[in-house]
This record gives structure tokens, sequence and C-alpha cells, in this order.
């Protein structure tokens, strides 16, 4: 997520070294990117949105930011198509390339469970008695939950209390008798829960893969 961000905002830098490419002045200068920025609002502003829906993990941030590498890349056809400098084509193909494969990465990365409460806020969803307990813990902190999205890399689940853990927890779950423990991560929040999304496990073949390969065995499956 943090690797599209970037992106984002390099390419802003990208199509400001194509101008000075076809203008032969010097990418590095500052006054000359500065006032790229300044001919460019429409761009900057769509740069924006693409960035501000992607932070905040928006359904719409795939689709501003396939808009936005399509801007920037029409901008670069137009450099190339007034020279047609055979550095600015090849410098805009592999922009194409790296736009395509950052695309395919947000898609798949918003479609993960800890992206995905999958449930209606402040309510405790219903799996037919399927609950699946789950306990995360934070600095001698217990918190208390119910899976209601979960995934081979992690979870999305229901806090039972008010409190909400941030940054890494410790990750408990049982299931038929056997206690599964793994590290992780919280990466999302909504009010009532928090997506997790897992590092490692801390005893071998009792993390979160292996109770997620039980779990699917026994037919468990989100709603």
């Amino acid at each position: 997520m943090i690797n599209t961000l970037v992106f984002i905002l390099l390419s802003l830098f990208f199509l400001s070294v194509l101008e000075s490419l076809e203008e032969g002045v010097s990418a590095l200068d500052v006054k000359g990117f500065l006032s790229f920025l300044k001919q460019n609002k429409i761009l900057i502003s769509f740069s924006g949105l693409a960035f501000i829906t992607t932070f905040f993990l928006s359904s719409v941030g795939p689709s501003l930011f396939l808009g936005f590498c399509i801007v920037a890349l029409y901008k670069s056809i137009i450099y190339f198509t007034i020279d047609f400098d055979k550095l600015i084509l090849i410098l805009s193909f592999f922009y194409l390339v790296l736009c395509y494969n950052f695309y395919q990465f947000l898609k798949l990365e918003l479609e993960e469970p800890f992206y995905n409460p999958n449930f209606p806020l402040n309510i405790i969803p219903s799996y037919k008695n399927k609950l699946i307990p789950i306990k995360l813990r934070k600095n001698n902190l217990e918190f208390e939950a119910h899976l209601t999205n979960w995934g081979s890399n992690g979870f999305f689940c229901k806090l039972l209390g008010s409190e909400t853990p941030k940054g890494s927890v410790e990750v408990e779950v049982t299931m038929n008798g056997h206690t599964f423990y793994s590290e992780g991560v919280v990466v999302s929040r909504v009010s009532g829960g928090v997506g997790v999304r897992i590092r490692k496990s801390l005893i071998p073949e009792m993390g979160w893969v292996d109770f997620y390969g039980i779990i699917n065995e026994l037919g468990y499956k989100p709603n």
C-alpha cells in the first residue's frame, strides 16, 4: 500500500522529467519542477484524489488510481509526439508496466479480509452458532473478539469491548482443543472492529496458516 502511495507521488516527478527532456533542460531543476506543478493543477488534484482514496482504502481507490495513470500516460504520449524522442517512449513504456502492476497489486490488496469487516457496524454477526472467538494481546492487555472475515494472510474481527488495539498484536485462537498463536499488525479499523495482517507464527505448525487450514476443512466460511 505504501509503495502505491509513493508511486503516485513519483509519477508527478516522472512527468516533470519528461517535460524537461522535451524542453532540453535539467531534470533536477527545482524551479522547473515547481513550475511544472503550477502548470498542471488539474493533474495535481487528480493525484491528490488518487492518493487520499488509496490511503483510506476506499473502494474507488483502484479506479481513481487507474484514471490518474491514464492521464499521466496521455501526457507522456504528448511529450513523445512533439519531438518523437525515443528515450521518452522507452520511459513511458516502463511507466505503463509499473502502472499495470501497481493497479493489480492495489486491487488484490483491497480484497484481503483485513480490509473488509464483513459485518454491519456495531452489530455482532451471526454464523448459525459458528462464531469463532479470538483473542488479541497488546502490552499485557487482552481484547476479546469474534472473527467476521478471514483468509490465509489475516482476518477482520468484531471486538467485544470498547477499547481498540493498535500496531503489533499477538493473536490467539482455539479450535477443537488446540490453540494457535501468531503475531500480526492492525492495518485497518472501523467502529467496533479491526483488521489484522498476520506476520508470522509464534509456534511452528501451530500458527494462523495452520488454523486457517483447519477451519477450511471444517467448512467454516465468512458470510
